[in-house]
Parts: structure tokens; sequence; C-alpha cells
């Protein structure tokens, strides 16, 4: 929810920003000039536009539509995708709906307790109404609208449209890029709407821009203010039930064993993954001993309870032979030793990529990254992972919140720490081949 938020307030300070330095074509003469009104409801668009300020800031009871479209292209061939955002704020509730194509986001917060569904995976966490919207953020507290000279307005009329009137913003590439740092390769659009007695009603925003310098974005946006002051308070769900608990930090089993004797291979899945390694070439295990062709087990347990889609994914892996044979190709000592990818070169996966549960992502993950914690490596996207995993060979917390943990090393960290020993290249690549020989369920023998 929160980058979806945060978009949505960054296209109206855009729109802000925009009138600073627009020059109006269709405002400058000759034979395509729209007419339109020099005043509004009394107020001329400098005044309304002031008027406008004050109104967001005071808003209390409010309700926003935003309704989007991201047309894409991507090496000749060009997709779509449509998108609605619903919020509501009223008092100390909130409401919060995304639906995408294949992605859909609910936020409520009743006043005492947040209850969120983010792709079918439902919690409920106590946060204090204050501290939710603080890091969430408010419209009336955000500052989406800014003070702008009277020298942006000199021209500006307001044109009829229906029963409504809109101001035009047109911004060049390179004011673009100069005000907000960020790079599009069109000009960018923005147009604003009031109703005949002066409120702003919606408005509207084009742009074109790369997203990660390779996918060429069309991104139309449209944004309805709707229902001021007549948003009532928002009750909790009618199924509060359904809404897990996230387990807490403290409640997740860090213990070891120390012993795979207390373990049987198995057929069905399992919360436990054994790991075969084995690297090619003369080892240092010790300060006076060395072995040829070094093999070491690792026995993972996985957590269900903390990243349920993250150990479905990482299950069917395993369960479909998806590991065996690959191998360990990264490797920072005191850091983490990271493999699973087909390529063997960091830049492979699998071909499914998953939701990312972390807490930067919307979604509340309590497994912090300590020595031993297996994690989803990803690319800069939060929803890019799909086979790539690290075991965390110190802390790491600085990873906390920003990538998706989901198990525990509770046997076989003497084999990590020998494979986070091996020389590497620049790269960070092992000199030695580092292989996983095999990826297999297995559970713990009857007592």
């Amino acid at each position: 929810m929160k980058k979806i938020f945060a978009i949505i307030l960054m296209a109206l300070l855009l729109f802000s920003y925009t009138a600073c330095s627009n020059s109006n074509s269709d405002e400058s003469g000759g034979d395509n000039v729209k007419q339109g009104l020099q005043t509004l409801a009394g107020k001329t668009p400098l005044e309304l536009y002031n008027s406008a300020i004050d109104y967001v800031k005071s808003l209390e009871n409010y309700e926003i539509l935003v309704d989007s479209k991201f047309t894409t292209t991507y090496e000749g061939e060009t997709s779509e995708e449509t998108s609605s955002t619903l919020h509501k704020c009223s008092g100390d509730s909130f409401y919060y709906l995304y639906k995408a194509d294949y992605y859909e986001e609910f936020f409520l917060h009743d006043g005492t307790t947040l209850y969120k569904n983010i792709n079918n995976i439902s919690e409920k966490a106590d946060i204090e109404y204050s501290k939710f919207m603080e890091g969430w953020g408010s419209i009336n507290e955000s500052g989406m609208l800014i003070e702008l000279g009277e020298a942006s307005f000199n021209k500006k009329l307001f044109i009829p449209d229906g029963d409504e009137y809109y101001l035009d913003f047109l911004i060049s590439k390179e004011e673009y890029t100069e005000i907000t740092g960020g790079s599009v390769e069109s000009p960018v659009t923005y147009r604003v709407y009031f109703d005949k007695d002066g409120n702003l009603t919606r408005f509207e925003r084009s742009m074109l821009y790369y997203y990660y310098d390779v996918v060429l974005v069309d991104d139309e946006m449209k944004v309805y203010f709707q229902n001021i002051g007549k948003v009532e308070k928002i009750e909790a769900p009618q199924n509060p039930e359904s809404f897990s608990v996230r387990v807490k930090a403290e409640d997740i089993d860090l213990s070891t064993v120390d012993s795979l004797d207390a373990f049987e291979p198995t057929g069905d899945i399992t919360n436990y993954v054994l790991l075969d390694l084995k690297v090619d070439g003369n080892v240092k295990i010790s300060d006076t001993e060395s072995v040829d062709n070094y093999q070491g087990k690792v026995l993972i347990r996985l957590f269900p309870d903390v990243a349920p889609i993250t150990v479905s994914n990482f299950k069917m892996l395993v369960g479909g032979a998806f590991y065996k044979g690959l191998t360990i190709h990264r490797i920072v000592p005191d850091f983490v030793i990271q493999g699973g990818d087909p390529k063997g070169d960091g830049t492979g996966g699998s071909d499914n990529d998953i939701f990312g549960e972390f807490t930067s992502n919307g979604f509340t993950n309590n497994l912090s990254h300590k020595r031993g914690v297996v994690s989803m490596a990803r690319s800069d996207d939060p929803d890019s992972a799909s086979s790539q995993f690290f075991i965390c060979h110190k802390d790491a917390t600085n990873l906390d919140e920003k990538y998706a943990s989901f198990g525990y090393v509770v046997y076989g960290m003497d084999v990590v720490d020998v494979i986070a020993g091996l020389e590497t290249d620049g790269n960070d690549a092992p000199k030695l081949k580092v292989t996983i020989e095999n990826a297999s369920f297995v559970k713990q023998k009857a007592q």
C-alpha cells in the first residue's frame, strides 16, 4: 500500500510543481485558443488553487479513487495493465483497497487494530492508529499541494468540460528532470478539475518513462476526490477471525539439533530440507587440516507461518528436484553464501517470481537475519525473488524488512563456515565449484 500511496502523493506534488514553469500552448494565441473563464465561483485560477491547498489540508473524512493504466513495451512486445485504488479516512479509521490484474492489496485500521490481506494472505496486528498513520502518511498532513507564485497563473483559464472546469499544465522533459531528478521520454501532462462551485474534484496525469532502463511505460492515472466530509467511521471486517496474527520474533523456534540421527528421508513434503553440498578440489577445513572434494550436509527448518508464499515456492522447487546439481555461486565471508541459480552466475532463476514477504513490501516478517537464517535473493524489484536463496554466515540485520527470510539452519553451520572460507574472485564467485548435489525433504523419526 505504501508504495502505491506514495506514487499518488508524488503525482499530486508533481501536479503542483508543473504550474511553476509551464507555458500552455493553447493559451498562447492563434486559431486553437480554448475559450475559458478568467474566474470560477468568483475566484481566479491562482485564488482557487490556493483555496484548494487549504481545502486539502483541512480534509478529515474523505474518499479518493485512483484509476491507473500502464502500457508497457519490452523487446517489441506491448502489454497493458489496469488497476484501481480506493482509500477512505474517517477520524481514527482508515480503509484501502488496491486491485490490479494479478495483484490485490487490502488494508483496514479500525482505530485499534490493523487488518491486511495481500494476494489472499491475511494478517492482523495491534498497531496504534497514530503510529500507523505516521508510517503510511495521511492525505491532509502530506503537503501534496504547495503554494505557487502569482506569475505561474498569469495566462491560466478555467476550460469548461461538461459540468466541470479544468486547468491544464504541461512540463517538458528537461523541466521534469530538473524538478524531480527523474527521467521521462516526453512532456508530462496534468489536468486538474473543479466543479462550478470551485471545489476540487479530480485530476489526471500522463507520462512516458523507462522502468529499469529497459521497459518503456506509458503511465496514465486519474484521481477522483469524492464524498468529502461524508465518510463514516470504518468498522472492523465482518470476519476478523480470518485474519491471522503474524508470528512474533520471540515465538520463532531457532533451536538447533546436535545430530542428523533424529531425521530420516521421506517422500512427504515437510518443513525440513536437507542440502547435500560438495566442493571440488582441496579445501581447508581448519588451520591444520584440508581435504579433497569436501562434502557436508546442511539441514534447514522452514517457517511457513513466517513467510507462507516463500516457503510454498521453496518446497515446490525442492519437490521438483530444481536445486539438484545447481551451485553456490556467491560467497561473501562474514555475510552470506548464496545459491539456487540455474545459470550459476546470479542472473537466473525459476520461471515463477513471487511476492516479496518482507515488511517494506507491506508484509510483516519477524524473522531477523541472524547467523544461520535463510532468506530469498532478489533484484531491485521487491517481487522478483524466484529460486535464489542465501544463508547468513554472520548476523546481517541490515537486511531485515528488505528481504524475505523464511528458514533457519538447525544443523550444519560448520559446513557453511567452510564454504564461506573458500577463496573467491573479484565477483564473489568461489574459485572452487560448490555443488548442491541434492536438496530433499526429511522428517523427524518417531519417538
